[in-house]
């Protein structure tokens, strides 16, 4: 499944905790995927653009082994929504 361009929630592995060096709000914390590749997911990060930045966006890699479940919301057909849980331990 392709993660770009949705948001997505994620809750951090027990390596991830230990890794990421700033305080995590409660979990799980919502995120926009800009992009998935073979390190992870690309976040962003920020909401406001300067002139400058354009054409520039904030994103943050969050690596695969960083992350112990992602989940989203699917919806196949309007009024049939579902919930996506992607287990990465």
């Amino acid at each position: 499944m392709n993660l770009g361009r949705r948001d997505v929630r994620v809750r951090f592995s027990g390596q991830g905790h230990r890794d990421i060096a700033v305080q995590l709000p409660p979990e799980p914390i919502l995120f926009h995927v800009v992009e998935e590749d073979h390190h992870g997911i690309w976040v962003h990060v920020g909401s406001i653009q300067t002139e400058e930045s354009k054409s520039e966006i904030p994103v943050m890699l969050l690596k695969w082994e960083h992350i112990a479940t992602i989940s989203l919301d699917w919806a196949e057909e309007p009024g049939h929504m579902f919930e996506i849980v992607i287990d990465r331990k």
